[in-house]
Order: structure tokens, then C-alpha cells, then sequence
């Protein structure tokens, strides 16, 4: 379950706030990529659909992370 958090802090903090949150989308869409990578060598290596799809899953779910953390990230910066 997702919860929205909310706090202050003073102007000049605001860009050390967001930055974590800057790093773990980052975090997210590389390992986005690396399940990526996974899907071609599945699809390269013999259609196992089970795998592919998988991986597919968990790309998505790791770039939907990595947007929440980027609208966060945006939000703090408003």
C-alpha cells in the first residue's frame, strides 16, 4: 500500500531531498534494462514465453516504481 508522507524543510534542502529519490528511479530504470537485456536473450534462445513474460512483468514494475519516484521527486521540487 502507498502512503503520501509530508514534512518541511528549509528552501536551500530541497534539491538534497529530492536527489535520493532521483537515485532510486535511476536504480529502477537500470533494472528495467537489465530484465530488458533478459527478454532478448530469452527471445534469442528459444521462446521460453514463461521467462519472457516474466520478465516483461518485472520491467514494468520496476519503470512504474521509478515513475512514482520521479513524480515524487517532482512534487518536492514544485
Amino acid at each position: 500500500m502507498r502512503v503520501k508522507l509530508q514534512y518541511s524543510v528549509e528552501l536551500e534542502e530541497v534539491p538534497a531531498e529530492a536527489r535520493p529519490l532521483f537515485s532510486r528511479a535511476n536504480a529502477e530504470i537500470k533494472d528495467a534494462g537489465d530484465h530488458m537485456d533478459d527478454i532478448f536473450i530469452a527471445v534469442d534462445s528459444g521462446y521460453n514465453y514463461g521467462n519472457i513474460l516474466d520478465s516483461i512483468d518485472q520491467a514494468r514494475k520496476n519503470l512504474a516504481e521509478a515513475d512514482f519516484r520521479l513524480g515524487d521527486a517532482e512534487a518536492i521540487l514544485h
